[in-house]
């Protein structure tokens, strides 16, 4: 029974309801940023809105994946178990934002390049924001082994 409370256990810290509040705090506060970075001439607050509206479904997109195949992760190795979440991040960002380019098409506030360059940003903000949070969760996953021991 504790092997596989120990094997399922590196995701059970994110259904916790501090580990969800982490993530949407962080995704805003990841929308203030992108609205305050210089570079950007429109309404700051539109942009706020329409980023934070992108990164909350990216997250919880996420999450919502990793929840559901918690069940299937449980042998996995931590590892492999945070490169997936990572995968899965890209594939919410692409589907969100793939999502975003269908309804709203023109009238999102688009710098040069359009769509193409916009999805490119896209992938490499999840890029590094996934990369951030794999250093995290294996941090994390260092010290909780070296705790029990």
């Amino acid at each position: 029974m504790a092997a596989r409370s120990d094997a399922s256990s590196p995701l059970d810290v994110l259904w916790q309801a501090p580990a969800l509040l982490a993530v949407v705090l962080a995704g805003q506060a990841l929308a203030v940023l992108l609205a305050l970075a210089p570079g950007y001439g429109g309404d700051r607050w539109v942009y706020f809105g329409l980023a934070s509206l992108m990164i909350q479904w990216i997250a919880l997109l996420s999450l919502g994946a990793l929840y559901a195949l918690r069940r299937q992760l449980a042998g996995i190795p931590p590892s492999t178990v945070a490169w997936l979440a990572l995968a899965l991040l890209l594939a919410a960002t692409w589907l969100t934002g793939g999502i975003a380019w269908w309804v709203f098409g023109g009238a999102w506030p688009m710098a040069q390049g359009g769509w193409p360059v916009f999805m490119l940003r896209l992938t490499v903000m999840a890029l590094t924001v996934g990369m951030l949070g794999l250093a995290a969760f294996q941090n994390h996953w260092r010290a909780k082994r070296l705790a029990v021991m």
